[in-house]
């Protein structure tokens, strides 16, 4: 486990440039409520580099004018009293033969180190200054490093995103396995759900809790148990109200397994079938799902194509309903069908369900998809009656939301899909 690690810091390496440095915090513990801590997750990309699942942590590389390197961990020292209360505490040493890294050093020694070393008179400092952890280190190691005249500071997430965008086969491996929960998990509630095992939204969330659990997954995001009304709410996630009968039920659930991340949405009936209303719509988000996984499957295919394929089912299916009365040439060029389908069809998948990576080359032209590659396919279509009250929607239509979101990982050959759940209407 130690090398995958560590051939990732070496890749990492080869991109940076010589006299820069790139700089990654680990997370930081959050408080519930005074010493009430809420699950420690770590930061993703402090875990692909080092698989240490400590706070209080950062990993320093430095590589210098010859293209020699120091790797330097900074971690918390041993503490008996709070390894008592908190559990073990890996250690300076520890920490040094589990990453492999020699140079370990206290992690409130981190901003003297700054300060007192050379690594800000680079020609650049990568590092992610606009984190959501240690806010005030953040600022002061900013702070440091326009003092010291650092050439430039560039987000380390632009460095480090050209990395985790290809999936290794042991990532590939951990996200089908969640890929797998997920998919049980959804097979078998919409089952329950279709025949009306559960009244409450909450009942069907505490249904993915056990599921998951039993399989040591969690959930990857706070879940989307949309019943009715609230399936027209893109992340509704109060998941606390009552379900009726021939209503729609938008289950948007991702599963996380050993850091990993799936991302599966379905829309299905609270019954045996949809009403016409409900059909009508479901029809289309289903025919531009598959249309978008076709695209996909194409050589040379793109996010951007892959959305604008999603995009055109949509509009022929809005313009054939009468809910766009518009021609479609300019539905597309006014984008009045973004009222009812208004986010991109994809996005990338990994350690983070919203994973890291651009969709655009440095040309501004759309990112090839490439062997390795793990997204979304998730086109849908939202009435929402408040966002569109001074719209014209046929009544029958107000309220109805859904969404069908499929992992794609794309092959040498063309694209495998990782969460296939039929619905039998």
């Amino acid at each position: 486990m130690n090398k995958i690690y560590k051939n990732r810091r070496k890749k990492l390496i080869d991109l940076l440039e010589s006299e820069s440095s790139i700089l990654i915090l680990s997370n930081q513990t959050q408080y519930k409520n005074s010493d009430i801590e809420y699950r420690f997750r770590q930061d993703s990309s402090f875990w692909y580099l080092t698989g240490l699942n400590e706070n209080d942590s950062a990993l320093l590389i430095i590589k210098h004018k010859n293209n020699d390197y120091d790797e330097i961990l900074f971690t918390k020292a041993r503490n008996k009293n709070k390894e008592i209360w908190t559990g073990h505490i890996l250690g300076l040493e520890r920490a040094s033969e589990y990453t492999e890294i020699k140079k370990v050093y206290r992690f409130n020694d981190l901003e003297d180190f700054f300060e007192n070393n050379n690594i800000c008179n680079f020609k650049k400092l990568y590092f992610d200054f606009a984190g959501n952890s240690y806010l005030d280190l953040r600022k002061k190691i900013l702070q440091i490093a326009k003092q010291k005249r650092c050439q430039e500071i560039i987000n380390s997430e632009y460095l480090i995103s050209e990395l985790r965008i290809i999936k290794e086969d042991y990532e590939i491996d951990l996200i089908k396995k969640s890929a797998k929960i997920n998919c049980n998990a959804h097979k078998t509630i919409i089952e329950m759900c279709m025949n009306n095992n559960f009244k409450y939204e909450y009942q069907v969330y505490a249904e993915f809790s056990k599921m998951f659990l039993k399989e040591n997954a969690n959930y990857a995001y706070e879940p989307i148990i949309a019943s009715g009304k609230n399936a027209s709410i893109l992340h509704y996630v109060a998941n606390n109200q009552e379900m009726k009968k021939n209503d729609l039920l938008l289950l948007d659930v991702g599963c996380e397994y050993e850091y990993y991340a799936s991302d599966i949405t379905r829309t299905i009936p609270l019954g045996k079938k949809f009403n016409s209303a409900q059909k009508a719509i479901y029809d289309i988000v289903l025919k531009a799902n598959i249309a978008a996984k076709e695209q996909a499957f194409k050589l040379n295919a793109t996010i951007q194509s892959v959305h604008d394929v999603a995009v055109k089912e949509i509009i022929k299916g809005l313009i054939d309903l009468k809910i766009l009365k518009t021609s479609f040439d300019e539905a597309l060029e006014t984008k009045s069908y973004m009222k009812f389908f208004m986010h991109k069809t994809s996005h990338w998948l990994g350690l983070d369900t919203h994973d890291v990576g651009f969709y655009t080359e440095k040309d501004n032209s759309s990112k090839i998809l490439k062997t390795g590659m793990l997204f979304t396919i998730e086109p849908a279509i939202y009435f929402n009656e408040f966002y569109l009250e001074d719209y014209e929607v046929p009544k029958e239509f107000l309220g109805i939301g859904i969404r069908i979101e499929d992992n794609l990982l794309k092959t040498d050959s063309a694209c495998e899909v990782l969460t296939e759940i039929p619905i039998k209407l």
